[in-house]
């Protein structure tokens, strides 16, 4: 009695695990990184994206110093997607290319979006202010979009150049 009473137990539980490891488990499907996308244009030509250099690089500053490479040796880029820092409202980005040396600065507010359940929060921003600390490389900034909150095809910033 003692045996069949094992067998039925193992019969019985082995089910019933697999039935509940084999539950469909919402798992996070929402993308939670945000990052704002920049899109240079020419003034003349408004219509058409302008390229920003033959190559370029791209790194993020953090306390005055190099941190990370967004992008680098990258030719004929229009269009760039930058992530903002989540714990600072100044995000800063070197721009190194043999024509221009200077630091876009960006200002934003950050708070967090609940997702749902599985996911959690993530980080949203809204764009208060874009420029360049030299001055002399935008013709104008326009901020499209305050609004930086994980839409793929959202575009957050112009920039003009002649």
């Amino acid at each position: 009695m003692g045996s069949l009473l094992k067998y039925m137990v193992l019969f019985t539980a082995f089910p019933l695990l697999a039935a509940l490891s084999s539950c469909d488990n919402e798992v996070c499907k929402e993308d939670m990184y945000t990052s704002m996308n920049i899109s240079l244009y020419n003034r003349s030509l408004t219509t058409q994206y302008f390229p920003l250099v033959d190559t370029f690089s791209l790194y993020r500053v953090k306390d005055g110093k190099l941190i990370a490479t967004e992008y680098t040796d990258t030719a004929g880029v229009y269009s760039f997607k930058l992530s903002l820092d989540p714990s600072s409202t100044t995000s800063r980005y070197f721009l190194n290319s043999p024509y221009l040396h200077d630091t876009i600065i960006i200002t934003h507010v950050n708070s967090y979006e609940f997702v749902s359940a599985e996911c959690g929060a993530r980080i949203v921003s809204y764009i208060d202010t874009v420029y360049f600390a030299g001055g002399h490389i935008e013709d104008s900034i326009s901020i499209t979009n305050h609004f930086v909150n994980g839409a793929y095809d959202a575009q957050n910033v112009k920039i003009y150049m002649e």
